[in-house]
Formats: structure tokens, C-alpha cells, sequence
């Protein structure tokens, strides 16, 4: 892989820049906190995303949008990888693209790295929130990630190791052939254990079938005496049903005599007392008969009362003429006596005088007359009273005739009643002497009903009881055949349990003798043939990095770094600052060339170097020259401080940072 281009806006410190990479050495050089660093991470941005960074750290400041179009040869074919950020209510990644010698296609941001890694051809997993571990070992090491190999534990950076090597499989087999032996354990500690009950399964399902055996046999036994014991209910309930048939018949021969002897008993009762009534009946008659010869009054009442009333009102217009008349004599003498009229004045005389004798004379006639009516009437009114009482008299003579003639109705209903009764009476005393000569024997028969009622109850008590007993023993039998079948279904589950357990047994020691022990072998081998050629690397670039003679390099066989001074060990953290940078160094170019070599698309060794002669001497940051001749590498990109390092660089480029903007330009 040969790089070509960058082109960044709005990422981290840098508004808008483009870098064009040559071959050879190309130096980014500026002061600390500069950018330089930045172009490096945009780099990885593009191919493989954000990885472990944060978006907001990569989006510049107060930004909306940003890109980072990285241009790269690999294989031969031109390709262009473009990424976007964009700021909504959180940063995020935008729409991402792949240009192919011209042809572009769009991906989703999770997307693009697997086809980045297959392009590059980088054997590992494609998470989108972890970097590529190969780019990281055999292309660029952040600054602060460089010495970190120094002071990991032996198994982190064997671990490290078989990462950047691509031999991790090895081990992660091992681990998982662990796992699965772990796995295998627990699958034939646990069917041993279930095959712990095995033999007393057996003992047990003999002794069920020994108990299946006896309920059988004793089944048949109550079956025998349940069926006994319902022939015996079945001619005792029959008997019983025979003398319940008859017992009733005479029970309704009872209640008939029993009606019978009430029927008589009324009857008698009725016939008396139809005797008592007719004398009491016969009575009243007699008696009404005498208040019944009233006649009708010769004269009506009616008419005596349309006499009167007339008589009346001739008396009424008498006495009231006479009143008048009177009324006129006493005015007239009054107006004779005064001589003159009151109202008019003139002069009365004798006429007043004369019409008022005249007046009272006619008065006193009509008095008489009155007199006369008023007597007639009293005489007319007692004969009214008289009519008025006879007519009562005769009516309620009617009256008492009409008792009369219902009564002697009565007398003869009583009297036929009472010959019906007496003729009844002998066809009831007949019945009722018949229906005792059929119940004849009634008593023995309600004697035997109680006894075979007792023997039919025992008798069905004892065929209960059998079949309680037969259902019984059917019920344990049926249960020991269940319990059976379960146990037959349980010892053919131990069966296959067994031939499991001796196919697992097969599998644990296959992995425990065979599968794991060839892993850890093939991988040591694998590991000791990197080793041989890591120690000759790692030897040859640390002793063009320091003063021959002075220190010595090597690793042990987990590519821990052992430094010897003077014949003696030296611990690395007792190294000064430049040495062990240059042991860093060292290691990473070792490293960087064993990935170069198992990776087709890093044939041409591309290097990218991050502060990589921090605590170096002027005598080392020369010797970088060396390095550079030696590693032959088509292209190395540097980002350093350091300006001793312009001497030996093919393209230099300043970076600078003005008002917080980072700015690239050529040097």
C-alpha cells in the first residue's frame, strides 16, 4: 500500500487541507500540539473509522460537517476513501464511500471497514469500535502506544504478538479446546452422576414386577369374590323386590280399607245429621206458616197520600185567602179611621168602613172552611198510616212465604240425602269387609319385607365392599405398570446415557491427549520460527539505533525484550529516555517487518512513524539515516519535532497552528 493524497476539512485542529505523498521520506515537522499528529488519526479515520476514538474529538470544534478523503495505491489499483461527520444533537458519522479506479460506492458507516480490510487484504475482525490491529502494528503506532510493548506483563505481550502475527487461532483454539474440555467434563461429571442410580433402578424394577406378579394373583381372587358377592346381592335384592311388589299391594289395600272406614264414618255422620235438619226445618216451617196469613188493605197507601196532599193544598189557599182578607179589613178601618189617605190625601168615609166589614165576613167563611179541610185531613191521614202498616204486614207475608217454600226445597234435599246415605252405606260396609279378607296375611308379609329389606343391605354392603377391594388392587396393579413403564423409559434413557458417557469419555481424552497437546506444539513451533527471525531483527535495527558495543538486545521465548550491558542484565526501565526509545523503535521495526512479510498489500512497507526519536541523542536521531537505507521502504511518513531529521527526508512539510488552525504547507 502506497499513499497518495489526504483531503481533511473541519477535523480536529484543521479547517481545510490537502497533503500530497510522494514517495520516499516525507517529515511532518512542527512544534508539540501543532497537527501533526492529527493527518496521522485522519489517516486511520479513513480507512477504518472512528475505532476507538470519539466522534466529537475528531469533528472540529463548532463544525456541521467534515470529511477525510485518504487517495492510496494497493495492488496496483488507484482507491479513494472518503468518510463524513456531521454534527445533529450528537456527532456521527455520515455517509462513507469507496472510489475504485474511478467507480464509486456508497456504504454505511459500519460497512466500509470490512470491505476496507478486504481490500487490503488484513485477515482479522471487522469491529467498527476497534482498530485494525495489523495497521496499528505493521504501519503506525501512536506515539504514547510505542514504548507501551516495554512494560506489558509476558503473557499481554505474547498475546500482542500472536495478534500482530496473525497466530492468535492458535491459542484461541487452545482456549477454546479448553472451554470445551471444561465443557466435556462437566457433560461426564454429570452423566456419571446420573448413572449413580443406575443399578438400583434395576433392583427396583424386579422388585415391581415381583409386586405386579402377587396384585395380579390377588386380583383375581377379589375379582372371584366380588362377582360371589354380587350373584348374592342379585338374589337378595330379587327376593326383596318380590315382597316389596306384594308388600304394596296390601299397603294399598290398607289405605283403601282405611278410606273406606272414613267414608262409612261420614256417611252415618251426614245421615244423622240430614235426620236433625229436616226436624229443625219442619219446625221453621210450622212457625212461618203462622206469620203468613196477612191480606192486602183495601184501599192503597198511594192513593190516600194523593188525597191528602190535595186536601192540603185546598186547606193552604183557605188559610191563606183568610189571612189575606183580614190583612184588607184591618187597612181599610185603619185609612177609615184616620179620614184621609196618607199617600194621595184624600178623604176616606164610610166606603173604607164597609169594605172592611165586608172583608172580615168573608174571611171568617173561608176560615170555617178551613177549619173543616183540616179536620178531613186528619181523619185521611190516620187511614194513610193504617193502609201504609197493613201494606208492610202483607209484604212481609210474601216474604215469609218465599222462606216458606225454600225451606220445604231444603227439607227435601235433606231427606233425599239422607236416603242416598242410608242406601250407600251397605255397599261401603261390603267393600270395606272385602278389602280385610285380601289383607289377610298382611302382617307376615311386613314381617318378611324388613327381614329381606336387612339381608338385601348386607348383601350390598358385602358386594360394595369386594368391588372397593377389586378397584382397589386394579388401581396398585395399574399404578406398578406405570410405575414400571416409567422405569423401563428411565433404565432405556441410562442405556443411552451410558453409550453418551462413553462417547464423551472418548472426546475428553482425545482433547486432554491428543487435540490440546498439538495446538500448544504446533504453536510453539510457529512462535519459536517468529522468534529466531524477531531476535535477528530486533538485534539488527537496536544496534543501528545506539553505540555498538555498549548494549546488546534479544527476547526470550515470549518476546520479552532482555537487554544486556556490559555481560550483564540490564532491566529496560533502568534505560535512559533515548534508549528505550531505540529499544521501542527496534521492536516495532522487527514487528513491522515479520506483519510486512505475512501481508501481501504491505509488500512495499509503508511506515508511518509517530515522534519516533523522543529522548533521542543528535548521534541516534543521525543514525535514523541508516534505519532508512536499511528498511528500503518505497514510502515512510515521519511526524516529528525534531529538525535534524530534514537532513535525511525526501519531502518536508511544515505545520504550524495560527488563531487554533492547523496550516500544512511545503517546505
Amino acid at each position: 500500500m502506497r499513499l497518495l493524497s489526504l483531503d481533511i476539512e473541519n477535523v480536529r485542529s484543521y479547517s481545510s487541507a490537502r497533503v500530497a505523498f510522494p514517495p520516499g521520506v516525507t517529515l511532518f515537522e512542527g512544534d508539540i500540539g501543532s497537527g501533526k499528529s492529527s493527518l496521522l488519526y485522519a489517516i486511520e479515520f479513513a480507512l477504518f473509522g472512528l475505532g476507538d476514538l470519539k466522534a466529537e474529538h475528531v469533528l472540529r470544534h463548532g463544525a456541521r460537517h467534515g470529511f477525510v478523503a485518504l487517495e492510496a495505491e494497493i495492488n496496483g489499483r488507484q482507491y479513494v476513501f472518503r468518510r463524513t461527520l456531521e454534527r445533529k444533537k450528537t456527532v456521527q458519522q455520515g455517509e462513507a464511500c469507496i472510489i475504485e479506479d474511478g467507480v464509486s460506492r456508497s456504504y454505511a458507516p459500519s460497512e466500509m471497514k470490512p470491505a476496507v480490510l478486504k481490500i487490503l487484504g488484513f485477515n482479522e475482525p471487522p469491529s467498527p469500535k476497534s482498530t485494525s490491529e495489523i495497521y496499528r502494528y505493521a504501519v503506525f503506532t501512536p506515539q504514547e502506544e510505542m514504548k507501551l510493548v516495554l512494560s506489558l506483563k509476558d503473557d499481554e505481550r505474547l498475546q500482542t504478538i500472536r495478534k500482530a502475527l496473525r497466530v492468535e487461532e492458535y491459542k484461541t483454539a487452545q482456549d477454546n479446546a479448553k472451554t470445551l474440555l471444561q465443557d466435556v467434563r462437566r457433560s461426564e461429571d454429570r452423566l456419571e452422576g446420573a448413572l449413580e442410580d443406575a443399578e438400583s433402578l434395576d433392583k427396583e424394577k424386579a422388585e415391581i414386577e415381583a409386586k405386579i406378579t402377587s396384585w395380579k394373583n390377588e386380583t383375581k381372587k377379589l375379582g372371584d369374590a366380588a362377582k360371589c358377592a354380587s350373584d348374592a346381592f342379585v338374589v337378595a335384592d330379587n327376593a326383596f323386590s318380590a315382597i316389596s311388589k306384594e308388600r304394596e299391594r296390601l299397603l294399598v289395600l290398607k289405605n283403601e280399607a282405611q278410606s273406606l272406614e272414613r267414608a262409612i264414618e261420614e256417611k252415618k255422620k251426614a245421615a244423622k245429621q240430614c235426620a236433625d235438619d229436616a226436624v229443625r226445618v219442619e219446625r221453621e216451617i210450622a212457625e212461618k206458616k203462622a206469620r203468613a196469613q196477612a191480606k192486602p188493605p183495601s184501599k192503597k197507601s198511594a192513593d190516600l197520600r194523593a188525597e191528602a196532599d190535595a186536601l192540603r193544598k185546598e186547606l193552604m189557599e183557605a188559610s191563606g185567602g183568610a189571612s189575606a182578607l183580614e190583612m184588607k179589613a184591618r187597612e181599610s178601618d185603619k185609612l177609615a179611621k184616620a179620614g184621609k189617605c196618607p199617600t194621595c190625601g184624600q178623604p176616606t168615609g164610610g166606603d173604607f168602613a164597609k169594605h172592611a166589614e165586608h172583608a172580615l165576613k168573608e174571611a171568617a167563611a173561608k176560615r170555617e172552611v178551613a177549619a173543616h179541610l183540616e179536620a178531613k185531613e186528619k181523619t185521611l191521614r190516620a187511614e194513610l198510616d193504617a193502609a201504609v202498616a197493613a201494606e208492610n204486614e202483607y209484604r212481609r207475608a210474601q216474604e215469609i212465604a218465599k222462606e216458606i217454600a225454600d225451606k220445604e226445597a231444603f227439607l227435601a234435599q235433606l231427606r233425599e240425602r239422607a236416603s242416598k246415605a242410608e242406601t250407600e252405606l251397605p255397599g261401603l260396609e261390603q267393600k270395606l269387609k272385602d278389602a280385610h279378607a285380601s289383607m289377610k296375611g298382611a302382617d307376615a308379609v311386613f314381617a318378611d319385607y324388613a327381614a329381606l329389606e336387612t339381608a338385601r343391605k348386607k348383601a350390598d354392603a358385602c358386594r360394595m365392599d369386594a368391588e372397593r377391594l377389586l378397584a382397589g388392587a386394579r388401581a396398585s396393579l395399574e399404578s406398578l405398570v406405570e410405575r414400571l413403564s416409567s422405569l423401563a423409559e428411565k433404565i432405556a434413557g441410562k442405556a443411552a446415557e451410558r453409550k453418551m458417557l462413553a462417547k464423551v469419555v472418548a472426546v475428553r481424552s482425545w482433547l486432554e491427549e491428543y487435540f490440546a497437546p498439538s495446538l500448544a506444539s504446533i504453536e510453539a513451533h510457529v512462535l519459536a520460527s517468529y522468534n529466531a527471525d524477531f531476535n535477528a531483527l530486533f538485534a539488527k535495527w537496536f544496534a543501528l539505533l545506539v553505540e555498538e558495543g555498549e548494549l546488546d538486545v534479544s527476547v526470550d521465548e515470549s518476546f520479552t525484550p532482555q537487554v544486556v550491558q556490559n555481560g550483564f542484565e540490564q532491566d529496560v526501565s533502568a534505560l535512559s529516555g533515548g534508549e528505550k526509545t531505540a529499544v521501542a523503535l527496534a521492536y516495532r521495526l522487527a514487528l513491522n517487518a515479520l506483519v510486512r512479510r505475512e501481508c501481501a498489500s504491505l509488500k512495499t512497507n509503508l511506515l508511518i512513524l509517530d515522534e519516533p526519536t523522543d529522548g533521542f541523542s543528535r548521534e541516534q536521531i543521525y543514525r535514523m539515516r541508516d534505519v532508512f537505507d536499511e528498511l528500503k521502504s518505497e514510502q515512510v511518513i515521519l511526524v516529528s519535532h525534531e529538525r535534524e531529521l530534514e537532513a535525511f527526508s525526501d519531502k518536508i512539510f511544515r505545520i504550524t497552528k495560527k488563531a487554533g488552525e492547523s496550516v500544512v504547507e511545503a517546505a
